[in-house]
Parts: structure tokens; C-alpha cells; sequence
């Protein structure tokens, strides 16, 4: 009722008082919405209604209609002369409100005053198509306005009627409707049916609707008419015109017929009323497909057996192996869309196999929908299209890998006559198998589902097969793309059946477990699978039962040896160096006297040729430097080897890199200047601190090697996760510790105390005080500190309890917290840790060692392991651990990837 009383003013040239327009409007919808005749009248006589109109559009006549009082209406067109055709919100006119409301007297009022039945709204909606369109529309309102629209028009304020002036009705019914459609008055009665559909469709038939109009799409009534559930006596209806027979055959724009529409919409009933009528179920439309594929397409059974109801059995024949344009038969388009009860029952019929243009058999297009029954039903009858390949030369499974379809696996791997026949190893045009499809498609499941399947060593190709279409192999694409099937393959690598461990104890139940590790070995290093692990950080790889085994075997076998054989000689290299530093002083005195007497007492102390120069068997300290030089060198040119070799990767571990280039040049640089001096321009000093670069970095380095010891590497790696954190921490603190060395700096720098003279030498002493070292007397409280003023001693104080407070006592026990926290959460992951490491260094021996002495000595054999660690292996080999994670959900997400990767990858 608000819209009622929203009015705006189009025009006021006609009314000679503007002011009095709104009052008098509002007080004419009041007058209608009360139904007041008698005051409506009295207002219409002394205002001009004509340009009155809602916010929205309507004018006066249009709110009449909508109150369904046809007295006022009556009133409006009486007295205040009120066009009936005057158009209002969307152009309609009260006629179309009246219809849209199924108000049968309204309309036969709006129609005896020349109300316009073909008048069209913004929506293309004429009242008559409108009636036509609503199913809540009585068949007696239609029958109203076509009979109505049969008698003499004329409009009354323009002079008498004019006799003779009778408008053609059938061509109304018959002009096409201009919607998106441009469907005539019957077609929208056969399209929206309803209960009074039928009355409608004989009322526009008697009245000469024509029944052979098309819409835009080339449909005729009959082709909407079949879409319609609702729509079965509108079809008889049609079908007992005599005009109905060029419309049953007749095809849209695309060729389609009323069958094809029918069949598409499954309706039974109406189909059957078509083929009676004589329609032909052999008819194609534009794309050569019969009523048959439109059935089997849909998925309507009932339909494609009518359709097949045929006597003569070559023409049946004929229908079930028509093709369309591109090669398919019904039976390709029921097996595309699954519907494995019309593929029953025309294979039943005869059906033959047979490939589409793009060489897709229906087993291709049933395994592309998914459907199992549809692919278990093709199977039956036609096993051999397991190796049919399409365009692009994949079979039946390479379908199946590459939609991820994993249910569907297990009956396409049939290994055939002969293990080379088997679709499990055939290739498509790109050399890929089945397997590497799904890798490509990361379909996860379909993969796993191989690693399931008995024939499992037929999908997975062998590091040394040379039918890979990669130049990495097939493992090494799983543990990066879908690591959850590289753990179901590595699963089935290990046999857990194998012999009982003590055959002659009857009550020990252990078994033998076998390990099949030659997947895992790769005569490149850089393509092994256990380089994917740590490279992408496929930690549930890792932690497999097989990857554990194998790289404990690559370590009890190789790795051990090489680890402690560069341990002894990275210790004596340090010892050479701390032996240096140790007996600096007097390798200089020796060299000197060694010097003076090979020059008879003479000494020259410009000579720039070193100080050890001679016969260095006089004289064992000499020779220190000279080995140390020798190891350095060596190791220089082995780094320059590493760097020309790895290129881009060398850098990716820099960290440790530099801190081996660090010690090599520091411990080449100390050694050589005590043959040369020069070197350091002759100052002592600068040895003394080379050398002392030099010694730290050896023992550091050699606390790294004890990482990979497995009951001492665990506190290696412990402790220095822990400095990191510290190290983080630390820069934020680092805040507090130079606002306290400033202000400090700023009130002492007068007070004589040494500690604080400097704003360096205040930062210094304030990191000092932090950890404990305050010496409070000396540098607040002894007599000796001067403060200028004497006041500002108390603010010293203060300055220094709340430095304690915050300091000292705060921050301190956070740094103990966030280290106490860090130990539980690393204990778990060091283990992880170090077999992270561990396996680095094997790949690093591999990829080094190899080159030299060939792949061959690293190719691990299989093995049996009975459940037994030696002394050896729990000093050495890393323990096994899990982390409190879901191994099918580790790293299986995009983040999760990536995460790992960051936390875990290191080469």
C-alpha cells in the first residue's frame, strides 16, 4: 500500500492550481483504496487524473485494477476519461494487470472499453501471449479474450464506431511473439501446459491459430508440446489437427524432430503418440543423430527400448549402429554419459565396437565418465578394447590415470597373453605408461591405486629402463609430485612374508623382512629418488621403513668408512693448526736460530724469503707449517673442484660451504706466513689473529662432522636450533640494550668510569651487565664515580634497578624459557634431522666418488633384515623416529609442500 501513496507529477500544464495537485491525488488513492465511488467521483470532476503516476509508473487505472473493484475501474474510465490502454511500470497496461491476476470481470470491463489485447510491455508480453504464458490463467479468462477480440473495435473518444472495423483475429494468433524465443500464443500454451492447456489449444484452433508457425529456433508447436510431462493430451490434441502431419517430421534449425525432442525428454507417453502418428524413429538431425542417441545420451532406458521395438530386425540393426559426424553410435553416447542399463541393452541388441573419428571406443568414453557397472559392462563382451588406443595413443587406463578415476583400475589392468601385451606397460604417443599419466595429472589416487595392484612392477618402470618419458625417473616423479604413492610403492617393495628369522625356534614368530632397493638406486645421483625426498621435502618418504633400510645400508657399506676416514684427516688437519698456534713463538725463535747459524752468526733481519728456510729435518716444528700448507691446498683445490661441478647447487648449502672456505684460506694464509712474511706485510699481529680465525673454524667444522654421529649429533643439532632462536630473540632485545648504553653513556660519560667513556665501550659493559657482571661498587656506588649534577646519582639508580628488573631477571628467564621449549619440540625432530643430513652426505659421496671410481661400487644389493643392530649401527646409523603427524597428510597440500621443503630441504 506504500507504492499507493508515493505519487509524482509527469506534467501540470493542465491543471490551472499546481499547489492543490498532491493533496488531491493522495486524497483519489485514499478514495480507492477505501472504495469510496462517491468521493472518487466528486474528485475525478473537479481534477485532471491523466498525469497522476506512482513512483514506479502506474497511473490511477492501474491501482483500480489491482484493488479487483470493478466500479471504481468502471468509474475511472467513465468519469475521468481515463485511456484504457495508457501504459504503466514495465509499459503494461491495465489489461495486462488485470490478466496477470486471473480477474476474469476485470478483463471483460478493460476489453468492452477497447482494452488492447496485443499491446506489448518492456518484456515483449502482449495480454493475450501473457494469458497464454500463465498456467494460473482459467481457460474461461481465454476464452473471454478471444472472444472479446472477435467483435467490432473502435475507441469512443475519437467518434462512433466504425462497422467493418473488425480486427483478423487468426493472424494475432497467429504472428509470431517477439520474446527471445519469438513463440506464437499455442506455443507458449504447449510449453508451460497446465490443466486447462488443452481448452486453450482448441480455443486458438477454432479461432484459426495457425499450427505450422515456427519460433526463432525453427520449433514448431508440436516441438515444444513433447517437452512437457504435463503436455500428453496438448500432443493428441495437436496430432487429431489434420494439419498436424508437416509437423511431424519437421525439424528446428538444427534438424531436430518432435521424436528427437521426445526422446531427449523421456517422456514416454507423448513419444509413443509420435510414432503412431508416423513419425520416423531413422530420421538424423543436422549432426547425423537419430532419436536413439538423444535417448541413450540422456539416460532414458524406457524410451531406447520403444525406439527399439522394431520388426524387422535389419532395420533395428541399421538404428543401433547409426553414426553421427563424429563416429558415434548410441552406444558411444550411453557409455559416455554412464548409463550402463542402455549399454546392456544395446549391446543386447547387437550392438557392435567400434572407435569414433578421434579413435575413442565406448570403453574410453565410459572410463572418462567413471562409471564402473557402464565400464564392467563393456568388459564383458569386448575385452580387447583394454589395448585400443584413441588419437593420442592412450588406452583405456591412461584415461582412467589421467581423470584420477582409482576405482576403475583394477579392472583395466589385464596383463594380457603376454607380459609385454599388457595395458599396464603400453605407452601413448609420448612414451608415457599409465603411471605417468597420473603423475603428470598429480592424480593421486589413481596412482596409489597401482601401487595396490598386483602388477605393480609392470607400472612402475626401473631407474635403468629406457623407456622413460622423462629424463627422471619414475620414482623420483612420485616422491615430488604425489608422495603419498611413492610410500604405497616403497610399501610394496618391502615383503613382510619373507622366512621366519629362526626357523628352528618355534617361539620366535619374527620374520625376515626383504627389501627391494633397486628403484631406489640411480647411477646418477642427482636423479635418485632419495635426492626428490630431501630436495622437496617428502618427509613420510623418509621415514619409510625401505628409504631407512637402504640408507643404513649405503652407510654401513660406504658411507661409514669415507665419514671416518674425513674425520681422522679433518682432525689431524686441526690439530696441525692448533699444534701451529700453540708453538708459534717458537717456531719464529727456531727459525731464527736456525737462520743465524746457516748464515755463520751473520743476521739479516730484512730478509723477506720467510723464516723456516732450510733443511727442515734439523728441526720438526718447521715442518708444522709446511703441513698444513699442503692439507689447505688440497682442500682449496677439492672446493674448487665441488664449485666447478655443481655450479648452481654448491651455492644452495653455503652456509656450511663458507665456513670450509674460511678455514682452508685463514689456515693457507697462517702457514704461509711463516715462510713468507710478506704475505701479512711482516706483522705479527695479523698472524696471530689469522691463526686464531683458523683454529676456531677447524674445531667448529669438526663439531659439525660429529652431526652425523647418531648419540652425539642429536645435541649438535639441538644446540644450534636453540642459538638460532636465541639469535632471533636477541634482535628484538638488542632494542632494549641500546636504549639503556645510551642513557647510561649519557648521565657517566663525566663520571671517570672507563666502562662507560665511550658509547661502544657502554654497550659492551651494558651486554655485560646483562648476564650478570654488574660490578656494582666499582662503577656506581666507590667515592671514585664522579656525577655532575649530585642529584643525578639517584637517577642512576633508578636507571640501573630498572635495568635489573628488565633485564637481568625478565629477559634472562625468557631466554631460558624459549630454550627449555625449544628442546622438547627439536628432540623430535632431530633424528628427522640427521637423516636428513645423513642422506645428504651419501648423495654427495655418490655424486663425487662416482665420477671417479663409476656407479657400480654404490648399486646397494637387496637385503634381508633380521631385526638385529649392531654395536655399530647404534652408534652411528640414526634411530628411528616419527613425527606426531598423519603420514597420508604430511606434505600432501600445496602449503604443506612448501613448508616442508623450506624447514627440510638442504641440497
Amino acid at each position: 500500500m506504500a507504492n499507493l501513496m508515493s505519487f509524482r507529477m509527469s506534467s501540470l500544464t493542465d491543471d490551472p492550481d499546481p499547489t492543490r495537485a498532491v493533496p488531491a491525488c493522495t486524497a483519489m488513492v485514499a478514495a480507492i483504496r477505501n472504495r469510496d465511488r462517491t468521493g472518487l467521483r466528486e474528485k475525478l470532476r473537479d481534477n485532471n487524473v491523466h498525469h497522476f503516476r506512482t513512483v514506479a509508473g502506474d497511473t490511477l487505472l492501474h491501482l483500480a485494477v489491482r484493488t479487483g473493484d470493478v466500479d471504481i475501474v468502471q468509474i475511472l474510465l467513465d468519469v475521468g476519461h481515463m485511456d484504457v490502454n495508457v501504459p504503466g511500470q514495465d509499459h503494461r497496461t491495465a489489461l495486462h494487470v488485470a490478466v496477470n491476476s486471473n480477474d476474469i470481470d476485470m478483463v471483460g470491463v478493460l476489453l468492452d472499453n477497447n482494452a488492447d489485447i496485443d499491446l506489448q510491455d518492456n518484456y515483449a508480453m502482449s495480454p493475450l501471449t501473457l494469458a497464454a504464458s500463465r498456467p494460473q490463467c482459467s481457460s474461461e479468462l481465454f476464452k473471454h479474450m478471444l472472444r472479446k477480440s472477435d467483435r467490432v473495435t473502435c475507441d469512443r473518444r475519437k467518434g462512433p464506431c466504425v462497422p467493418g472495423s473488425t480486427s483478423d483475429i487468426s493472424k494475432k494468433l497467429s504472428v509470431k511473439f517477439s520474446d527471445k524465443f519469438q513463440s506464437t500464443p499455442m506455443m507458449l500454451v504447449a510449453r508451460v501446459g497446465g490443466h486447462d492447456s488443452v481448452v486453450k489449444l482448441s480455443l486458438l484452433l477454432e479461432h484459426g491459430a495457425e499450427i505450422t508457425m515456427r519460433d526463432r529456433d525453427g520449433r514448431n508447436v508440436l516441438h515444444h508440446a513433447v517437452e512437457q510431462s504435463e503436455s500428453l493430451e496438448v500432443v493428441n490434441r495437436l496430432l487429431e489437427d489434420p494439419r498436424s502431419g508437416r509437423l511431424i517430421n519437421a525439424g528446428d534449425t538444427n534438424g531436430s524432430l518432435p521424436l528427437h525432442y521426445a526422446a531427449k525428454s523421456g517422456f514416454i507417453e507423448s513419444l509413443k503418440c509420435l510414432l503412431e502418428a508416423g513419425a520416423n524413429r531413422k530420421e538424423t538431425n543436422d549432426d547425423d543423430q537419430t532419436a536413439l542417441h538423444m535417448a541413450s545420451r540422456y539416460g532414458h532406458l524406457n524410451v531406447a527400448e520403444v525406439l527399439l521395438m522394431v520388426d524387422d530386425a535389419q532395420d533395428r540393426k541399421m538404428l543401433v549402429r547409426a553414426e553421427d559426424r563424429l563416429g558415434r553410435q548410441a552406444l558411444h553416447e550411453a557409455a559416455s554419459h554412464g548409463h550402463h542399463g542402455i549399454v546392456r541393452l544395446l549391446l543386447h541388441n547387437q550392438a557392435p565396437i567400434t572407435e569414433t573419428t578421434d579413435g575413442s571406443s565406448p570403453l574410453h568414453l565410459a572410463v572418462q565418465c567413471g562409471d564402473l557397472k557402464t565400464v564392467m559392462a563393456l568388459l564383458e563382451v569386448h575385452r580387447e578394447s583394454l589395448h585400443w588406443t584413441d588419437i593420442n595413443g592412450d588406452t583405456p587406463l591412461h584415461v582412467a590415470a589421467r581423470r584420477n578415476h582409482a576405482h576403475l583400475i583394477d579392472a583395466l589392468l589385464y596383463e594380457g597373453n603376454l607380459p609385454e601385451e599388457g595395458a599396464a606397460m603400453k605407452g601413448n604417443s609420448k612414451r608415457q605408461n599409465a603411471l605417468d599419466v597420473a603423475i603428470e595429472a598429480e592424480a593421486q589416487e589413481a596412482a596409489i591405486a597401482m601401487a595396490k595392484h598386483k602388477l605393480w612392477r609392470k607400472v612402475l618402470k626401473h631407474p635403468d629402463d629406457s623407456s622413460h618419458s622423462s629424463k627422471l625417473p619414475q620414482l623420483y616423479n612420485i616422491v615430488k609430485t604425489i608422495p603419498d604413492a611413492a610410500v604405497e610403492f616403497m610399501d610394496r617393495m618391502v615383503d613382510k612374508e619373507g622366512e621366519v628369522v629362526n626357523p628352528y625356534d618355534v617361539t620366535d614368530k619374527r620374520k625376515a623382512w626383504k627389501y627391494d632397493f633397486s628403484y631406489l638406486n640411480s647411477r646418477d645421483p642427482h636423479r635418485s629418488p632419495l635426492k626428490a625426498i630431501i630436495d622437496h621435502g617428502r618427509w613420510q618418504c623418509l621415514q619409510h621403513g625401505l628409504v631407512e633400510k637402504i640408507i643404513e645400508r649405503k652407510w654401513n657399506i660406504y658411507g661409514l668408512k669415507i665419514f671416518l676416514a674425513g674425520l681422522l684427516l679433518h682432525i689431524i688437519y686441526v690439530l696441525l693448526i692448533t699444534s701451529c698456534t700453540l708453538s708459534e713463538d717458537s717456531l719464529v725463535r727456531g727459525y731464527i736460530d736456525w737462520r743465524n747459524r746457516s748464515l755463520n752468526g751473520t743476521l739479516n733481519t730484512t730478509e723477506t724469503h720467510g723464516m723456516c728456510w732450510g733443511n727442515l729435518l734439523h728441526s720438526s716444528n718447521c715442518a708444522l707449517p709446511y703441513l698444513v700448507l699442503v692439507f689447505s691446498v688440497l682442500a682449496i683445490v677439492a672446493e674448487a673442484y665441488k664449485v666447478f661441478s655443481r655450479g648452481m647447487r654448491y651455492r644452495l648449502v653455503w652456509d656450511v660451504r663458507m665456513m670450509n672456505c674460511t678455514l682452508y684460506v685463514s689456515a693457507f694464509v697462517y702457514a704461509l706466513s711463516f715462510p713468507v712474511p710478506a704475505i701479512l706485510g711482516g706483522d705479527e699481529s695479523a698472524r696471530t689473529v689469522v691463526g686464531a680465525i683458523a683454529v676456531l673454524f677447524g674445531w667448529l667444522i669438526l663439531v659439525l662432522f660429529l652431526r652425523r654421529i647418531a648419540i652425539i649429533g642429536l645435541y649438535v643439532y639441538m644446540m644450534s636450533a636453540i642459538f638460532k632462536t636465541l639469535v632471533k630473540v636477541l634482535t628484538v632485545f638488542v632494542l632494549y640494550l641500546i636504549a639503556f648504553s645510551f642513557a647510561f653513556h649519557h648521565l657517566m660519560f663525566k663520571s671517570k668510569v672507563e666502562g662507560f667513556s665511550h658509547p661502544l665501550l657502554t654497550f659492551m659493559t651494558t651486554v655485560g651487565m646483562m648476564i650478570g657482571e654488574l660490578e656494582l661498587n666499582d662503577s656506581f656506588i666507590s667515592r671514585t664515580v664522579l656525577y655532575e649534577p649530585g642529584w643525578s646519582k639517584t637517577v642512576v639508580l633508578l636507571l640501573l634497578l630498572l635495568f635489573v628488573l628488565l633485564m637481568n631477571i625478565v629477559v634472562m628467564n625468557l631466554l631460558v624459557a624459549l630454550a627449555v621449549d625449544d628442546t622438547h619440540s627439536i628432540d623430535q625432530e632431530a633424528s628427522l634431522e640427521q637423516r636428513i643430513q645423513q642422506v645428504e652426505y651419501i648423495l654427495e659421496i655418490e655424486s663425487e666418488f662416482g665420477r671417479i671410481v663409476g656407479d657400480r661400487y654404490f648399486q646397494v644389493p637387496d637385503w634381508t633384515a633380521k631385526h638385529k643392530r649392531s654395536w655399530i649401527d647404534q652408534v652411528f646409523n640414526v634411530k628411528k623416529t616419527r613425527i606426531k603427524a598423519d603420514r597420508r597428510g604430511g606434505g600432501m597440500n600445496k602449503a604443506g609442500q612448501d613448508q616442508d621443503a623450506k624447514r627440510l630441504s638442504r641440497v
